[in-house]
């Protein structure tokens, strides 16, 4: 039977009201995706209608990078225990690996590097001139600024350098903290004979953007995050990777800023690198690339150290630990990890000296840096207190480093005495040249025992904080793509 006129009109009214309401909700949805798109030419991205985004007080508050290598030039003019000098680099090809074709168009770096060394004609081996690179004494290498919007901590290395060169200073600093007596007693002649490199802004054209208002730029100044160049897992991305924040570079050191770097490293051979940063308040200890310490003597050892460092420095309130889990993700290709993994540096410790955890994403200086003149002043005693004890604590018995170093100098001390006599007593001095490395040991053990008096169950307490973290195994994972990078 045909359909009948009624049935065939209403079902075409149906459909074409269907239709009507497909295409309305279409356009609609259209019209949605433009005005999107349109505010946000305007609007940036995640920042709120009614944020109070902070801005650099570089007239008074902060210095300007060119105001920080000025001041650092002066102070090593007025100090004779301070020697400064500069490193130029020209980046390799990103796309080829080569030389660039073009010089005017290569990417370059300069590094400043300011040296401390009390004794500047010291010298290891007898022809080696008035080198300090080579000398068998104690080697410290501290490093600042490795991303731009970190500007507390280049303003921490003009104060570390300030107290190197001053007495004074460093006594004014120390005396507001309830140090250990024999730090006071101690710290000089630590410092006498140690080495200390210190780079106060390794990151310049980072620096420079960031001067120039990107505040919230770590990167370099072709957008390859140093901390991420480096040739320890590097290349490895994480599910919430993102290439604003820790871009690694085209190949392992294809940036200018690790390769100098790493020439520095392999030229003075520390006993201790300390990389220093902010964003949060922590000191981290191998690996970043996995949620584990790599333990063994000498990264025990440091964890006691950073401890006791938390307790008299942090109250307590620092994470110490494994970067890539007590930061909150792992990282790929980071200094520390490489100084620990392939250049065999004893110490190798990354520090984060401040973070405000409250600060919204896009407030990116407030988030990096102290806002008041007090507050940045108590972070930056704070951390150059810290510096000291780091110091004095991983070059004396209290650390398998120092313990291994003075043990050495001891041996050495015996045979030199050999060397000297006659040939009568030359079967005798062989003898204690031998027993010389076991009684240092003995006597280290000795002062070692008693310095443990002090620390109390300490000591306990740490053992158990490393083997949890051996155990738990998980944590750290990122908080999605949006986020801000400490490390």
């Amino acid at each position: 039977m045909a359909p009948q006129p009624q049935q065939v009109g209403l079902k075409t009214m149906l459909f074409t009201s269907l239709v009507s309401v497909g295409l309305f909700l279409v356009v609609f949805l259209v019209f949605l995706l433009i005005v999107s798109l349109l505010l946000s030419l305007f609007i940036p991205a995640y920042a709120k209608p009614d944020l109070d985004i902070a801005k650099p007080d570089f007239t008074g508050l902060y210095h300007t990078m060119d105001a920080t290598l000025a001041s650092v030039a002066h102070l090593v003019d007025s100090s004779k225990h301070l020697s400064i000098e500069t490193m130029t680099r020209t980046a390799t090809d990103e796309a080829s690996g080569n030389a660039p074709t073009n010089e005017s168009k290569a990417y370059k770096t300069t590094m400043t590097i300011v040296t401390y060394d009390e004794d500047r004609d010291r010298d290891r081996d007898g022809d080696q001139g008035a080198t300090s690179d080579t000398n068998d004494g104690n080697r410290v290498l501290i490093d600042f600024g490795e991303h731009g919007r970190e500007v507390i901590t280049t303003e921490t290395a003009m104060a570390f350098l300030a107290a190197l060169a001053s007495p004074a200073i460093r006594n004014g600093i120390l005396s507001k903290f309830d140090l250990p007596p024999a730090m006071s007693a101690e710290l000089a002649d630590t410092l006498a004979h140690t080495v200390i490199k210190i780079i106060p802004i390794e990151n310049t054209n980072g620096r420079t953007l960031v001067e120039q208002g990107h505040l919230c730029e770590r990167k370099n100044g072709r957008g390859v995050d140093p901390n991420r160049n480096w040739g320890v897992d590097w290349g490895k991305k994480e599910p919430d990777y993102d290439p604003n924040e820790e871009y690694p570079g085209a190949f392992p050191f294809s940036e200018p800023e690790a390769q100098l770097l790493k020439e520095i490293t392999e030229s003075f051979r520390p006993d201790m690198f300390l990389n220093i940063h902010s964003g949060m308040e922590a000191m981290f200890v191998p690996w970043d690339h996995r949620l584990d310490v790599d333990y063994g003597v000498n990264v025990n050892g440091t964890l006691d150290m950073l401890h006791e460092i938390d307790a008299t420095f942090c109250g307590g309130n620092c994470a110490v630990g494994a970067g890539g889990k007590e930061v909150g993700y792992k990282a790929h290709g980071t200094v520390t990890d490489y100084m620990h993994e392939t250049l065999h540096v004893p110490i190798a410790s990354t520090w984060e000296i401040f973070g405000d955890e409250e600060a919204d994403f896009v407030d990116c200086w407030r988030m990096f840096n102290p806002l008041e003149a007090e507050e940045k002043d108590a972070v930056v005693e704070r951390w150059v207190g810290s510096l000291f004890y780091a110091i004095w604590y991983a070059l004396s018995d209290r650390h398998p480093v120092g313990r291994s170093k003075q043990s050495r100098e001891w041996s050495q001390l015996g045979m030199a005495v050999t060397t000297q006599r006659g040939d009568g007593e030359q079967q005798m001095l062989v003898v204690y040249a031998l027993l010389v490395p076991v009684v240092a040991a003995v006597v280290v053990g000795v002062r070692r025992r008693r310095g443990g008096a002090r620390r109390g169950g300490k000591a306990g307490r740490e053992r158990s904080d490393r083997e949890a973290l051996n155990d738990r195994g998980g944590g750290g994972g990122g908080g999605g793509a949006a986020r801000l990078l400490p490390v």
